[in-house]
Order: C-alpha cells, then structure tokens, then sequence
C-alpha cells in the first residue's frame, strides 16, 4: 500500500488522507525500537489494518472510542530495543505510555511535555540516561510515573511537577545510587541501585529530622519529671505526701554506678558521668543509624519495585517486611521486663528529690530517666530502620538491652580493680540514704553478688575471715561511730566553753566585790 512505500518513492506517506497521523507516528517508533524483534508485533504495520478501525488491531495499542486515536501503548516486558523518538509525544490523545521493562537507551526528548494528556508514564527497567527534560512539569493530568531502574544522571534534581493529582512517582533517589545522589522532593517512592525501594526516604523530605525528634522527646522526658519533682517539693508542707517505701540506693541499683550520684566523692560521680556519657554515645550510634538520610545509615529498603509494574495490571510493589503486631508485642513485653525497674525507679528519684529537698537524688533521678528513656526511644526508632522479621526486632532490642546494663558491669568492674575505694563510696551511699529515710541498715543492704579476688565468700566464712557483707557493715558502723564521736566532742567542747565562761564571770564578780 501507499503507507509502506518509502519516503523516496512518494510523499503520499505523509498525506494524512491516506495514512493516518498517528499511524506515521507508531511506523517511527515501530523502527526506532526494532520492532521486528519485539516479542508481540501483531499487526503491527499491517498495510490493511488501521490501528484503530479494525478488530485486528495492533498489538498493545488501544484507541479512544469517539475519535480512533491512539490513547494507549502498552509494551512493558516486550523486547523493545532503541530509543524513544520524539515524534511518539505528538500523538495528542495519549494518556497512557507503558514501556517498562525493555531495553530502551539514550535521552528522553524535551518533547516529552508536549503529550500534556498523559496520565501514566511507565519508563521502569530501561537504560535511560542524561536528565530527566524539564518539560515533564507540563503533564499537568499524570497519576503514576515511574522512573527508577534507569540510569538518569543527578546533575540536577528532578523537576517539580505540577499535577493537579497525587502523583504515585517512583525514581532512583535511593541510597546507594551509582550515578550521583539523585534528588527528587515530590516521589513517593525512592529506589536505589541494588533494586530495592522505600516510601520513608520520601516521607523524611517534610518531616523532622532524627535529632530534632530525639530533642524533642528528651525535653518533654525530662520536664515531666521535673513537674513530678516540683510539685512534691511546693506540696510537702501543704498536704501530707507519701513517703516512699524504699530508698534512694535502691531507686539507684545495687551494683549499679548510679548510686555513686548519691555520694560526695568527686571520684564517683566521674565514673558516673562517664558510664553515662559511654551509654549515651553507643545509643546515639544507633540512632543516627536510623536516620534515612544519614551518611552512616543502616536504613533498610523493604519495598520491591519490578521494572513491569503496571497499576492496571495490580502489579505494584512487593513489602518484604515481615514484622507483625505480636513481634512488637514480644518487643514490648522484652523492654518492661528488662527496663520497667529503670522506667518506675527514674520518676520515684524526682518524686524523693523534690520531697527531700535532695540535689543528688535530682541528678540520679536525671541519670536513671534520661538513660533509660534514650535507650527505649533508640531501640524503637533503630528497629523501625532495620527490622526486617520479628526475630531481628527481638535481636536489636537485647543489643539496647545491654547497653542499657552498662552500669552494673562498670560498677563490677571498678569492685575488682578499687574494692576498698568501691565499699567506701557504698557505705557512705548507704550512709546518704539512711539520712534521707532514717531507715536502719543491715547486711541485706549491701551489694553481695561479688567474689573476693583471691578466695570466694563461702570459703572465707569457712576459715572464718569475714566476707564482703561483714566488711560493708563493720565499715558502716565504724562511719557511724566517727560520726558520734564528732558530735561527743563538740558537745564537751561546748560544755567546756560554758564552764569557762562561768569561771569568768565569777572572777570579775569576786573583783567587784572586794
């Protein structure tokens, strides 16, 4: 027919009044992509078959029904190979272009913005590269356009669209992503060079950063227990608080560095601080490895994206994650176990601080809550990140756990390389808490899960050495004895001013009177 002769024999290919625009323009892209080598050309350049007005129409292409022009071509999967014309973006009733999938190169021409009646654009799974035109923004009417698994290059950002619809839009703005950092504020979804893709990398654009949320979470942590601690502190006189059944030292751990806050040792509250800071730095490690667009992010992409997607077809992208509400229930129930002491023991420290007028019970309380608090928080944030199955979620929160430990296994520590120092330190913590409380000690008290360094305690009191337990109180009362005799001297000091004084006055009255 006149339709396939060649450009060189007639014109009358071009004369629209014998072969359809949009007929010339499918002939182009049929060549430009090597249609003969297409897995489905049915039809295709049939010299007898309108692409539109026959029941044998070309295969993938579906026409509108009022004015028989193309409205979608459907070739995702098909072996296309070549590139893209321009001439493909001049068929005005185009709404649909689906070519995912193949192996399609080269640059996307600047008239792409011209087919303004696009809705879908699927250009998944292809070797596209150079930048995305910035003429896209002209499809105004698109819902779906999906971009990834390409090579575009991230010079520039991908340019904003202007849809007058929510845009389902996929592209490779993922980490890690071989040819640049790719950026696109709008997509929905971020994929990255190994082929997996996450709808939080689009989410973080708008929302706070992880620092900023932490910040956030800590003040708020830490203002409430000020607010418990102030509000015992101006209601301690008014009304008729309760008093607490247990001690400082016990809010504090036995074995645990946090009862060094409760003496007066410039020694113990260094190791104190210092535990504290080691935990806060670990737990922060974590936590900026939650963060998506952090340089030292573990974040996990869980979504598969296939290059064929088709919304039509219901094919959409596959989540991986497994995490289920009872893996978080498990999560749960691990951290109260493990952590509930801590979450009950921190405001107890606030409430005694503000009734007792007490700045080391303040500072503990400060310790305890915000440790305990951070390390809750970073175990949440850390398993939303990386958690793939509910026995990762398990696993991640056991590494928090013992993070959070920390502080009985520096105080075990320090009780084998300074055992003397260490007894002191806890007697005069025992001491501190008994001044709060006015509760008598005993040997239950003291900490005693520690063995001596050169024979054990049961084989001490055999020989009949004292152990740990008899040395903590013997060290006690010997405290507590100093301190009575302080308070035995001063008092004879005084009586013996007071009798001084008397001989005085008697002496100046013998004088007057002679």
């Amino acid at each position: 027919s006149v339709c396939a002769l060649s450009d060189n024999v007639t014109d009358l290919a071009n004369d629209t009044r014998f072969c359809p625009r949009d007929r010339n323009i499918l002939k182009t892209f049929y060549h430009a992509t090597n249609g003969g080598s297409w897995a489905k050309n049915l039809y295709w350049l049939d010299e007898y078959n309108h692409p539109c007005k026959t029941e044998k129409t070309w295969s993938g292409i579906t026409c509108s029904d009022g004015t028989n022009r193309v409205d979608q071509i459907d070739l995702i999967g098909n072996g296309l190979f070549g590139t893209l014309p321009s001439e493909l973006f001049q068929l005005k009733d185009l709404t649909k272009l689906k070519v995912g999938d193949n192996r399609l190169f080269g640059t996307l021409s600047a008239n792409i913005g011209d087919a303004t009646r696009l809705k879908m654009l699927l250009l998944a799974g292809n070797d596209f590269s150079g930048k995305v035109p910035g003429s896209i923004a002209n499809l105004t009417h698109l819902t779906h356009l999906h971009l990834h698994d390409n090579k575009f290059s991230a010079e520039e950002d991908i340019p904003q669209l202007y849809s007058v619809r929510d845009v389902d839009m996929i592209t490779d703005c993922g980490e890690p992503y071989f040819y640049g950092n790719l950026t696109c504020p709008q997509c929905t979804t971020c994929c990255n060079s190994e082929g997996r893709c996450t709808e939080e990398f689009a989410k973080s654009e708008d929302a706070l950063s992880m620092l900023w949320q932490t910040c956030i979470f800590m003040v708020c942590l830490i203002v409430f227990y000020l607010i418990l601690g102030g509000t015992a502190y101006l209601l301690r006189k008014t009304i008729h608080l309760p008093t607490q059944r247990h001690r400082p030292v016990d809010y504090c751990g036995k074995g645990s560095v946090y009862m060094l806050f409760l003496t007066n040792s410039y020694c113990s509250w260094v190791l104190a601080m210092g535990t504290v800071a080691l935990q806060f730095f670990i737990m922060i490690s974590f936590l900026q490895a939650s963060e998506i667009n952090s340089e030292s992010s573990d974040w996990e992409y869980f979504l598969r994206c296939p290059s064929g997607n088709d919304p039509d077809n219901q094919v959409h992208c596959e989540n991986e994650r497994s995490v289920s509400k009872r893996g978080w229930l498990i999560f749960s129930l691990l951290l109260l176990a493990h952590l509930g002491r801590d979450i009950i023991c921190g405001p107890m420290l606030f409430y005694t601080a503000g009734l007792r007028k007490s700045a080391r019970c303040l500072f503990s309380g400060i310790a305890i809550g915000a440790v305990t608090g951070f390390a809750v928080w970073g175990s949440v944030q850390y398993n939303v990140a990386i958690a793939k199955t509910n026995t990762e979620l398990i696993i991640n929160a056991v590494i928090m756990i013992f993070v959070n430990d920390l502080d009985e296994k520096i105080f075990e520590l320090a009780h084998w390389a300074f055992p003397v120092w260490l007894e002191q330190v806890t007697a005069s913590a025992y001491k501190f808490s008994k001044s709060i409380t006015g509760k008598e000690l005993s040997k239950d008290d003291f900490p005693s899960d520690f063995e001596d360094q050169s024979i054990n305690a049961t084989e001490r009191a055999s020989k009949g050495a004292p152990t740990h337990d008899d040395l903590a109180v013997q060290i006690m009362n010997l405290i507590e004895a100093q301190s009575r005799i302080e308070k035995n001297i001063s008092q004879i000091n005084r009586q013996l001013a007071k009798q001084e004084n008397a001989r005085d006055r008697a002496s100046n009255l013998l004088e007057m009177s002679t």
